[in-house]
Parts: structure tokens; sequence; C-alpha cells
């Protein structure tokens, strides 16, 4: 498959109480090194507190890297940029506008016009199971609700690569599972590039193609798992546990709070 994604020796280190005789560097990520193939789903997963979140939204252009590279469809990324779409943990929609409109906002940003980008989110909006709820406004939506306009909107201006940061990690388990189903579902019809940050070790098998393993603080590449499950994956299936086994004894084992 072609490459979508490069980032090549990836550093971020923070500078912490400046000007102060306590000041300190503290490093976050070392020397990350990851290539992201087209159509491809990868999950990152590791610790709490190893950077993989700032690992996003370094792809992301919303945090300056300290050192490295990074290069989507082969051109440097230098800052935010609508060839990325991103998801956050936090439902965050715009207050003022109904779900038609936050969808639409992305494509309004491209220049598309007004009719196209209604038919365009009423699409969106029915891939992600909301048809009836155009017209609505955040507040009237329940979490689950928010982040499927999350992703719609992050889908529908068709970015070159969808980041997505624990963006079910506030919902509760019922609704977190709908989200998965729903996100795996839509990845199989449109096969757009993911990467997705998670702590969840089921999570990040169900959905990923491969689970990328974070070190400890400063964040290293420690393996790669290439999930090789047929889709739809039983989460509860003897090979499914295998994987599950793998990404944990990678993470730490015991400490990584799979059992």
């Amino acid at each position: 498959m072609a490459e979508k994604l490069k980032v090549v020796g990836l550093s971020k280190t923070y500078l912490v109480d400046q000007g102060t005789p306590y000041a300190k560097e503290i490093p976050a990520l070392e020397n990350v090194t990851l290539t992201v193939s087209s159509g491809e789903f990868v999950t990152i997963i590791g610790p709490s507190g190893c950077g993989k979140s700032t690992f996003l939204m370094i792809v992301a252009g919303l945090i300056p890297k300290t050192t490295g590279e990074i290069f989507i469809d082969g051109r440097p990324v230098t800052g935010p940029g609508l060839d990325r779409g991103v998801v956050f943990q936090e439902f965050a929609l715009f207050p003022w506008m109904t779900v038609e409109e936050n969808i639409c906002f992305g494509l309004e940003m491209k220049g598309i016009p007004r009719k196209e980008r209604q038919e365009i989110a009423r699409r969106y909006i029915d891939l992600v199971g909301l048809r009836g709820f155009e017209y609505a406004y955040p507040f009237r939506l329940s979490g689950g609700m928010k982040q499927r306009v999350a992703v719609a909107r992050a889908l529908a201006y068709e970015p070159a690569v969808l980041l997505m940061d624990e963006p079910f990690g506030q919902l509760d388990a019922q609704t977190r599972g709908q989200l998965q189903k729903m996100l795996n579902d839509i990845w199989e019809r449109t096969r757009t590039t993911v990467l997705f940050v998670t702590h969840n070790i089921r999570e990040a098998i169900y959905l990923a193609d491969r689970v990328v393993v974070f070190s400890e603080r400063p964040g290293r590449v420690v393996e790669e798992v290439v999930v090789d499950l047929p889709r739809p994956r039983d989460p509860w299936s003897e090979r499914f546990f295998t994987y599950q086994r793998k990404v944990a004894d990678a993470l730490g084992g015991e400490q990584a709070g799979f059992f």
C-alpha cells in the first residue's frame, strides 16, 4: 500500500518553570519513527503519561515538535491543515451550531458550495446514525451522540488522515462498544487512514490493523503488533485473547492494567 503518513525521528521536550531557578527539561517523546499506509487503521497504546496524545497533537500540527520530520503524502507538516481531521476525547463541538452546521464547518473551510455542503452533511448524518437530529444543538445530545457528530464532522471533508485522541474515553461501556462498532463499519466503507490513540487494549485490537506500543515517558515505539483477525472481530475468541496477551506483555503484563 502507498505510504500516507510518515514520522521520522520525532522527539518532544518540554521546558517547565522557565525563567526560575527550578527550570528543567522534561522529555515527552524520544526518536519516534512510524509509517502508516493509505487506508490503514493504526492504534497507539501506552502507559498513562507516555506522550501518545502529545504525539497525535504534533502530527495534527497543534503542538510544535522539538526534532524530527512529519510527512503526509510526501508533503511536510508544518502546522494544522485540512489534510488531517481530528477527533478529541472532549466533545469539541460548536455549541451555537446545529448538528448539520457542525458537520458543514470543515466543508465550508474548503470552499464547498452551500447546497453541496448540506448534501454531504446529510450523508454523514445517516452514516453515524443521527437522522432526525440535523437541527439539534449539542446541549440536547447525549455524550455518545456528540461524539458521533464529531466523527462525522472530521470525516465529511475527506481528510487524508483521521487522528483520534481517545475519542470514546469519556463514554460508558455500552455506548463505547456501540461507537467502536460504528467506527469499524465506517472505516470498512470508507477506508480512511486512521491513527487512533487509546489506553484500552481490547479497543486497540478490535479496531486496528496494527497496534503500536509506546514505552513509559519519554515515549518510544517498543513494539508493533499486526492484528491478523477477520472483521467484524469477536473480542471473546481465543485468537483475540492471544493478541490481548501479546499487547499486555509489551506494556508490562499485569502492570498494564490488563488483568
